[in-house]
């Protein structure tokens, strides 16, 4: 071909690929795909493959546009240029490739393998980079923020918050420094986003303040002007969404309508139009007008968003202003609508919303049966957002933010129980269980093995400070000397350390966490013979302590119910929980009233229709967590201590993850205890007597320990099958201390990393105090380093009666076995002995066992004790 017809067939095929955007940007879309794909057959036709493919990706887009089909084909095309490209151009137009593929696949639902694109996009254009170095560094990392920037999107949706903050954060910096503004913006209004559904106000307004003080100085010559009037929309919608939830609704409002009278003169960002009505409805709702709010939706509903999530906000919001005003069936139509347009869309929280306000109005129609199905699937998508949420901190943020949502499932539940639906006790077990304030307790057992290396690192350097803080010459605390820094800098630098790794167990916790959809019926088969207890409060209010019960009984489908305590029920149980003597003498008058709310009737008759004792797995949350259920009459002359041994679960979770396996024990060998007992209180030395005449008969091995440093070698040197720490003890979390006299004390991070036996008993103050909802506490450490089960104080233990006990339970030890039951045999041989009826006095020590593979076998062996 001569030089002249080269070029002019190159101005062709420019003026024809230019006329097609024009046409797009026009939204003329058929006429561009025509247009852009005999660009791309004479592009083909005279090996100008780089043009080929980029008029192949434009018709593609057209496609899209059009919602037809056929984008893939044209997109293949497209990608079937790219080998005979150069490097540098190739590497430019397969990113653009890959990024209108992954919108396709969005708008199709398929979000797995839109994400697959937008990786795929931005390792063709790290080429450059890798390959040429500067000369288009520029060029490459604004592409690749790009792609990250969508990727936060869709880690978003999937509700992995922490992650898709990261995400957005390192966008923030990357574009921060390159003086790359039109990403920088995005970046700041997708994290602003993000942070508003966390209830991170402050962070969000932050984001937001600096987006309007960047975007005056923002150059956007080579930024799409739809592209910035859907970046202006999205940061006014996230404004407005940030005053409506500050409680300035009216303020809110008036930038929203704004906000869409200017979008309506940019009908190309549909998406951000959508976003913006969607949220104008939300506010409307606020106000309470629900037929303004409906109009809102229907208009965001109706245009064409490329957002699944976003239209499937806007039905949600007509659903709900259509339910408000009394049209259940109209909305549920539009419940459906949206329900379908996320079919394919892993977006839980969308999800969650849809399927609660579904059963609310199928609650509302009487159709319980429905309602309860509905209810057991949207706790199934809470479940998969709260555990893909990310560090502990946002987890808490977030679920706080949904706590109505469980109030809303546990109330349907307990109508519809009242209607005799069968599946009403699984759909308020599951619920409930949704609901525990912290469900990665549940896991600790699972992800022990699996922790971050740096966290033993972590360890190992507060193991070398600590040493070094209590070892020191005097003269090592000047400002200057011959050992470096004073000793303050070393101990500052201690707590710092102490305080990073409570932020890395936590956080690595819930990095690891993969959440698993609850079962009702698995957790009551892992019961086996055992009954479950659920108490979970909702409303804790000057008019007393109210929520819901659930329970199940082996061979009956499980029961719900709710609870309502009076004013002077919920003053005096507090008091016992909290150990306020002043009250707590008072237990006699409530007791009864409080076992009547708490302990449904059918329990009650199969605690007490056999002679046995039983085994019942208790679990309450929230300012229920210390419930001394041991103490609940359940007759005249009788308790739960009498009739069942209590098994207090941080979470119902735990009876699906069985103990550790550990080396097979003779029952009749002798069992090995370490232990402690601090010499300044007269309880503790009467169980040291107990255990040495047990060692001096042969009945025990027993390994004393008098300092906090001798504990590891004595775990490593004797394996023991008991663990006893029985003293002083303070504190919360990894940070809480069990006293040592003549020492410095044993904290629960020193427990990290040791072998602890399958018995451990923390006769300490309030040492189990937050029941094992906090996965750096003692209970949750326990159970991460090796422990099966687990007796700690759920309140300030009374020396004496709690020694009475534990030497009973000394009395009975042995290598194997059920420990709720050897404990619970202790409690009632001793508490009736007391002079004082208050549980403060004998009902303190809460046991956390794991189960037994065993475990009926087990049980069955144990019951006489």
């Amino acid at each position: 071909m001569s030089l002249i017809k080269r070029m002019t067939t190159a101005r062709t095929l420019h003026r024809a690929i230019s006329h097609a955007s024009a046409l797009y940007d026009g939204q003329q879309y058929e006429r561009a795909g025509e247009v852009a794909g005999e660009a791309a057959e004479l592009a083909s036709s005279v090996g100008r493959a780089n043009r080929a493919a980029l008029a192949w990706t434009l018709q593609a887009r057209a496609c899209q546009a059009l919602r037809n089909p056929g984008w893939r084909e044209a997109l293949d095309r497209a990608l079937s240029e790219l080998p005979r490209i150069g490097s540098e151009e190739r590497a430019l137009i397969a990113w653009e490739a890959r990024m209108v593929e992954a919108s396709g696949l969005v708008s199709e639902q398929l979000v797995d393998e839109a994400a697959r694109a937008y990786s795929e996009a931005i390792s063709a254009v790290s080429e450059l980079i890798s390959g040429l170095g500067g000369l288009f560094a520029d060029q490459a990392y604004h592409r690749i923020d790009q792609s990250r920037l969508n990727l936060a999107t869709l880690e978003h949706w999937r509700g992995d918050v922490s992650k898709a903050l990261a995400t957005c954060a390192d966008v923030i910096d990357s574009s921060r420094r390159r003086k790359d503004g039109p990403v920088l913006l995005g970046a700041l209004v997708a994290r602003a986003s993000i942070q508003l559904l966390l209830d991170e106000y402050d962070d969000a307004h932050d984001c937001l303040e600096a987006f309007f003080h960047y975007f005056p100085e923002t150059d956007f010559s080579t930024t799409h002007p739809i592209a910035i009037m859907t970046l202006v929309l999205r940061a006014a919608t996230e404004y407005a969404k940030g005053q409506a939830l500050a409680g300035s609704v009216d303020e809110a409002i008036d930038n929203l309508e704004q906000a869409c009278e200017l979008a309506v003169r940019v009908p190309e960002a549909a998406t951000a139009r959508a976003e913006a009505l969607g949220m104008l409805g939300r506010a409307h709702l606020v106000s309470g007008r629900a037929e303004r709010a409906a109009e809102c939706a229907r208009a965001a509903a109706d245009l064409a968003s490329a957002d699944p999530v976003i239209t499937a906000d806007a039905q949600a919001v007509l659903g709900t202003a259509l339910f408000s005003s009394g049209r259940f069936e109209a909305a549920r139509q539009a419940v459906r609508a949206g329900l379908d347009g996320v079919r394919g869309v892993d977006a839980p929280m969308a999800r969650l919303e849809l399927l609660a306000l579904d059963a609310e109005i199928c609650s509302a129609l009487g159709r319980h049966e429905e309602a309860v199905a509905l209810i057991r699937d949207a706790v199934r998508h809470l479940v998969l957002a709260s555990g893909r949420t990310g560090t502990t901190g946002h987890r808490q943020r977030l679920l706080s933010a949904q706590k109505n949502y469980h109030q809303r499932f546990l109330d349907m539940a307990v109508i519809a129980a009242g209607q005799g639906v069968r599946q009403a006790g699984q759909a308020a077990l599951e619920a409930s269980e949704a609901a525990r304030e912290d469900t990665l307790a549940a896991l600790l057992r699972q992800t022990s093995g699996t922790l971050d290396p740096r966290l033993s690192e972590l360890l190992a350097q507060i193991d070398r400070l600590r040493v070094l803080c209590v070892e020191r010459p005097a003269s090592s605390t000047a400002e200057t000397g011959p050992f470096g820094p004073p000793l303050s800098y070393w101990e500052r630098r201690l707590g710092e350390l102490q305080a990073e790794l409570g932020q890395m167990v936590s956080g690595e916790f819930s990095r690891l966490y993969v959440p698993v959809p609850l079962d009702a019926e698995a957790l009551v088969a892992a019961s086996g013979t055992a009954a479950i207890l659920s108490v979970t409060a909702t409303d804790d209010d000057s008019e007393g302590l109210s929520g819901v019960v659930t329970w199940s009984i082996p061979g009956s489908a499980p029961g719900v119910r709710s609870f309502e305590l009076s004013v002077k029920e919920t003053r005096i149980l507090h008091s016992v929980m909290s150990n306020d003597r002043r009250f707590s003498s008072r237990w006699d008058q409530i007791r009864d009233g409080v076992a009547a709310q708490l302990i449904p009737v059918p329990l009650r008759d199969w605690l007490l229709a056999n002679t046995a004792v039983r085994e019942l797995n208790v679990v309450a949350d929230h300012t229920l967590r210390a419930l001394p259920v041991a103490a609940l009459p359940l007759s005249a002359g009788t308790v739960v201590a009498d009739h069942a041994a209590v098994n207090r679960l941080p979470l119902l979770r735990l009876l699906l993850h069985r103990r550790a396996v550990s080396a097979p024990r003779d029952p009749a060998a002798t069992t090995r205890v370490v232990a402690y007992f601090n010499p300044e209180l007269p309880g503790s030395m009467q169980e040291l007597e107990a255990l040495s005449d047990l060692a001096a008969a042969g009945a025990v091995e027993l390994t004393l320990i008098h300092r906090a440093e001798e504990l590891a070698p004595a775990l490593e040197q004797t394996s023991p099958d008991v663990l006893v720490l029985s003293t002083h003890g303070s504190g919360e979390g990894l940070a809480y201390e069990f006293q040592f006299v003549g020492g410095r004390p044993l904290v629960c991070a020193d427990l990290l990393g040791l072998p602890l036996p399958p018995f451990f008993v923390a006769a300490a103050c309030s040492s189990g105090s937050d029941a094992g909802s906090d996965p750096t506490g003692l209970i949750a450490t326990a159970l991460t380093t090796g422990c099966s089960a687990l007796a700690a104080g759920a309140w300030d233990l009374p020396d004496e009666s709690t020694a009475k006990i534990l030497k009973s339970v000394y009395g009975d030890i042995a290598p194997s076995g059920q420990f709720t039951a050897r404990i619970n045999s202790a409690v009632k041989s001793v508490y009736r002995s007391l002079p004082r009826a208050s549980p403060v006095d004998w009902a303190g020590l809460m046991v956390t066992e794991l189960p037994n593979s065993s475990h009926e076998a087990t049980h069955e062996s144990d019951e006489g004790h």
